[in-house]
C-alpha cells in the first residue's frame, strides 16, 4: 500500500512540474503586450498624432486574468488616443505595468 501511495505522489509531482511552464507563459505574453502599449502611450504623450502612429496589435491570450489585463491595456490606449486627438497630450496618464519584469524578448515593431 505504501509503494502505491509513494508511486502516485511521484507521478503527481512529475505531472505538476511538467505543466508549470505552460501555466506561466501567459504572463510573459501579457508583459509583451504591456511593453507595446507603454511604447504607444509614450509616443502619444510626446505629442505624436494618433492617426500617424500605428497602434500595436495585442497578442491574444485565452487565460482569464490575461484577458482582463488585455482589456485594461486596450482601455488605456483608447483613453490615450482620445486625449491625444483633443490635443491634451500632457493629460495622458502613465500606464501601470504589472508584469514588466517577466518580459524576456525585445519588442520589435515592423
Amino acid at each position: 500500500m505504501g509503494k502505491i501511495i509513494r508511486g502516485l505522489l511521484i507521478i503527481g509531482t512529475i505531472l505538476l512540474l511538467s505543466t508549470l511552464p505552460a501555466h506561466a507563459y501567459w504572463k510573459h505574453k501579457v508583459a509583451v503586450n504591456e511593453r507595446m502599449a507603454e511604447e504607444y502611450i509614450e509616443k502619444l504623450q510626446a505629442g505624436a498624432d494618433p492617426e500617424e502612429v500605428e497602434r500595436p496589435t495585442m497578442r491574444f491570450i485565452s487565460h482569464y486574468q490575461a484577458m482582463q489585463e488585455q482589456d485594461r491595456l486596450i482601455n488605456a490606449m483608447d483613453e490615450a488616443e482620445a486625449l491625444a486627438k483633443e490635443g491634451k497630450h500632457e493629460l495622458i496618464p502613465e500606464i501601470k505595468l504589472k508584469f514588466q519584469n517577466l518580459e524576456k524578448d525585445p519588442v520589435v515593431q515592423e
